[in-house]
This record gives C-alpha cells, sequence and structure tokens, in this order.
C-alpha cells in the first residue's frame, strides 16, 4: 500500500465532475477502507461499493439506508455527538463496543453549510497521516456538491426545519441537538438576533413568504432564514453586541423599505436554545 503522503496527492488528484460514487470508490482504492456518505436526518447517500464488513454501524446503514433511533441513542452515549459537535471539518470516534475505529469528516454545500457527513470505517487500522488524508478527501466530496442546486437547497430546508423546531420547542433532547445545531451555527458571529419580518403589507405579497426568505438568502447568504406561522424569522450574528442596522444589515433595510416589509429585531442572545424568547421580543 502507498504511503500517507502518496494518498494525499492521489486524493488531491481526483477529478470532481464524475459524481459522489466515483469518489467513494476511488477513495477505497486509495486508502484500503470504505467510506460512507448519509444526510443530517442520518439517511444513507453513497458509499463504497461492493464491500462486507463486520462493522455493525456500516451494516445497519448500507442494509436498510438509515441509522436506528436505538443507533443514534448508541452515538450519544459514546459521545460520538459531542465530539462531532465540537468538530471544525472532522474527528475520530472510538468505542470499545465497535471493531474499528472510524474518521467523522464534515461535507459543505455551497453556502458552506453542512449537508453530509462522511464516515470512514478503519477496517485498516489507520496510520498517522490518515486524518490529513481524510480531510482533503471531505474537501473533494465537499467540491463535488458545490455545484448541486439540491444541495444548496436541501441546507436552506435543514436549517428551516431546524429553526422551526426551536420555534416549537421540539428540541428537548439538548444532547442530540446540539450536534444539529453545530450546523445551524456555522458562519454566525458571536451576537446573535432575531428578526422577524412582515410581508403581508408588501404590494408584491402574493409572491409568499417563502420566495422573499429566498431573495434575502441572496442577498445575505451569511443569516439563517426560515418561513414560521406566515413570517420570514431571520437569525442575524455581528462581531458586535449592539447591532446597526446601517453596518450590519445593509441592503436589507433597502429591501424592506422598498418592499414596504416591516420587521423586528430582538436583543442579542448567544445561545440558539433560546431562539423562541428571542423570536417573541422580535
Amino acid at each position: 500500500m502507498m504511503k500517507s503522503a502518496s494518498r494525499n496527492e492521489q486524493i488531491r488528484s481526483l477529478e470532481n465532475g464524475h459524481g459522489l460514487q466515483y469518489l467513494l470508490n476511488a477513495a477505497y482504492q486509495i486508502t484500503g477502507n470504505p467510506v460512507v456518505l448519509f444526510d443530517m436526518e442520518y439517511k444513507l447517500l453513497a458509499c463504497t461499493e461492493n464491500i462486507v464488513t463486520d462493522d455493525p454501524l456500516w451494516n445497519e446503514l448500507v442494509e436498510t439506508g438509515v441509522f436506528s433511533d436505538e443507533t443514534i441513542a448508541f452515538f450519544k452515549n459514546e459521545c460520538f455527538v459531542d465530539t462531532v459537535a465540537s468538530a471544525k471539518t472532522i474527528a475520530l470516534l472510538r468505542s470499545d463496543k465497535l471493531p474499528y475505529d472510524r474518521l467523522y469528516g464534515r461535507v459543505f454545500n455551497s453556502d458552506s453549510s453542512t449537508v453530509a457527513d462522511l464516515v470512514m470505517v478503519a477496517c485498516t487500522p489507520l496510520e498517522e497521516d490518515d486524518p490529513a488524508a481524510f480531510e482533503v478527501f471531505c474537501e473533494k466530496l465537499s467540491g463535488e456538491i458545490r455545484t448541486s442546486a439540491f444541495y444548496r437547497q436541501y441546507g436552506i430546508l435543514y436549517h428551516e426545519t431546524l429553526i422551526c423546531k426551536l420555534l416549537d420547542g421540539d428540541t428537548d433532547d439538548k444532547v442530540i441537538y446540539s450536534d444539529h445545531l453545530a450546523n445551524l451555527y456555522e458562519g454566525l458571529k458571536t451576537n446573535l438576533f432575531a428578526a422577524v419580518a412582515d410581508v403581508s403589507k408588501c404590494p408584491a405579497k402574493n409572491r409568499g413568504p417563502e420566495a422573499f426568505r429566498d431573495e434575502l438568502k441572496k442577498m445575505n447568504p451569511e443569516f439563517k432564514y426560515a418561513v414560521y406561522a406566515g413570517y420570514i424569522v431571520m437569525i442575524i450574528s455581528a462581531d458586535d453586541p449592539d447591532l446597526s442596522a446601517e453596518r450590519h444589515l445593509g441592503q436589507l433595510g433597502v429591501f424592506f423599505e422598498r418592499n414596504n416589509i416591516y420587521a423586528g429585531i430582538s436583543r442579542r442572545f448567544d445561545n440558539l436554545f433560546d431562539l423562541r424568547k428571542y423570536y417573541d421580543e422580535a
């Protein structure tokens, strides 16, 4: 088997544009370990083909297409969820209840939002430089999906679903949702503000709030958006604790004024689990 430095070179040389399956199969040929890709709801997207292994997590996902509630509880109990939530790019996952270690990595869309999780099962023991090679492969997969409109829209809807769950109070299991909220925090700065916009008095209100949400997303892609109870909800962030509409909102204020859109903004906060309180305030 080729040395780790050569693996990095080989992975970097893989061409994008041939699809996820090509990349996953090629990575196995280079590293000797199978890889699996799943979405934010733990549903299988793709995996290395024609692999036989005694790893129970691999077999469950490949055979059923999704991780069960029991397996997600196992991730929680083994601290996988906390480890993944705190990882910026990749993490090593170990458990004495599994036959193999595994590397976890994030895959990003064109909005720099995490839209898939990548796992390499170390059926062949990991070498010192394997984590670096795996991180390069995560970047390669991100490059593959950045041109995909599907994954961009998936990221938007995934964030919207999380925001609505926070507003509905459906995030009682904070350990599980800390992993999801880590994805929602991506790109946000320290000081958070909730904004709620009412488009009912807009001359073009027949377009619907979803159309305005998408337009706002194009203007300020770093903010997070959702349609909730007929309103557009925005999570705005800034380096400064005092939000300035002129400095931090940019063209949003002009857009609201031009379209007769009314909006309220909350005080600052820093914990997304408190979103409902600041939504009500806004």
